[in-house]
């Protein structure tokens, strides 16, 4: 038996900027017993990593490392975007948080959503693909969005997948490919989102039985391995 891991590959070479100022990082923070079968309740999404990287114990500190990008080619530098990325790929600025975005074919209708948060790249049947992304908005102004590209990976629309919902932090794609997005607080739900325009449930999400009653989970993120 072969286990095989089916990962997220983010195939859009592109860079999503968001023009807001950051928002106040000051939460208010619970701390309760996990024994008690809660969860820590948050007042206010988080921004920053919960726990500090730990270093390799094997790590070489007298050989100073090379930067890499993710596929194991050099970082180059993309003067225009302040990014350094992968020598192999390159970069541009397709969308930008409260203007519209450029399709091949004229503007989107709707503005880019503010508070990108998790995200995946997901196929489509017809050779298309799906760049899905979260919005981290609060007071119902969150939910997930939609940016399709063609088989030539030039975008062709931009739409709103999942709405009324708040603070969409992370989430995961299926193996069916949908998508899961949890909001982060404390009567937040796990919504199942399905890209694909030609599925019956695209235009209908569903809330999963992960969020409970809004106490068992906020926020997650999923891996799927399969054996073959």
């Amino acid at each position: 038996m072969k286990s095989t891991s089916l990962m997220t590959i983010a195939a859009a070479a592109a860079v999503l900027c968001s023009s807001d100022a950051k928002k106040d990082k000051e939460e208010d923070v619970e701390i309760v017993d996990v024994s008690s079968e809660k969860l820590d309740t948050f007042t206010d999404p988080t921004y920053w990593p919960t726990y500090a990287p730990t270093a390799s114990e094997d790590e070489d500190e007298d050989e100073p490392s090379t930067p890499e990008g993710f596929l194991g080619n050099d970082l180059i530098e993309v003067p225009e975007l302040g990014i350094r990325i992968d020598s192999s790929l390159t970069a541009t600025q397709i969308a930008k948080a409260g203007q519209k975005v450029q399709l091949k074919n004229g503007k989107s209708t709707i503005s880019w959503h503010n508070w990108m948060d998790g995200a995946t790249a997901i196929a489509l049947p017809n050779g298309n693909h799906v760049y899905v992304s979260n919005a981290e908005d609060d007071d119902g102004k969150g939910g997930v969005y939609g940016l399709y590209f063609d088989k030539e990976g030039k975008p062709y629309d931009y739409k709103q997948l999942l709405s009324g919902t708040t603070w969409n932090c992370s989430g995961g794609k299926t193996p069916w490919n949908t998508w899961i997005s949890c909001e982060e607080h404390s009567s937040g739900q796990c919504w199942e989102i399905d890209p694909n325009p030609s599925s019956d449930y695209h235009t209908t999400p569903q809330q999963t039985v992960l969020g409970g009653k809004g106490k068992t989970i906020t926020v997650c993120t999923f891996k799927f391995d399969l054996e073959t």
